[in-house]
């Protein structure tokens, strides 16, 4: 196998470095954590954050994959934490401008556990050393509502 990285595996390879991390959430303020961003072949990232949930909520850790797949036009990954027992699957794409990576997975309604929801992930990249993920849920009406702001910051 001879395959090469393309221009969409080095947009991702700018997340690459250990970074500080601070996030917001309605009615609170986590705790700073800390990530660490590595490659894979050239064709993906590991993201590996860690620290503490709000409220006292204990240790975390979270495994973020990225990468994209020329088989199907689109950014693919996964995300795992350390405080669910599930997986989310992402497919996104770049917005024209390349500075805004949005994610698309379904996963368990939190408020209805009994329920699926859509979510998404905007990953935006502010310069070399500021990037945001904010994460959004669709609601029944079809609007996104904002559940959690992070902001990272190159160590």
């Amino acid at each position: 196998m001879n395959f090469k990285p393309g221009p969409e595996h080095a947009w991702l390879d700018q997340m690459i470095g250990h970074w500080a991390i601070s996030a917001t959430a309605p009615g609170c303020e986590a705790p700073p954590g800390t990530e660490t961003v590595r490659s894979i072949g050239g064709f993906w990232i590991v993201a590996e954050g860690k620290g503490e949930m709000p409220n006292d909520g204990g240790p975390m850790t979270s495994l973020l994959t990225l990468g994209y797949d020329p088989r199907v036009g689109s950014f693919v990954g996964s995300w795992v934490g350390s405080m669910m027992p599930y997986t989310f699957f992402y497919e996104g794409v770049l917005d024209r401008s390349a500075n805004t990576l949005t994610l698309h997975t379904e996963g368990p309604d939190f408020s209805d556990l009994s329920k699926s929801a859509s979510y998404r992930e905007i990953v935006t990249i502010i310069d070399q050393n500021t990037r945001t993920f904010v994460s959004q849920k669709e609601a029944e009406d079809g609007s996104w509502s904002e559940f959690m702001n992070a902001r990272y910051t190159r160590l």
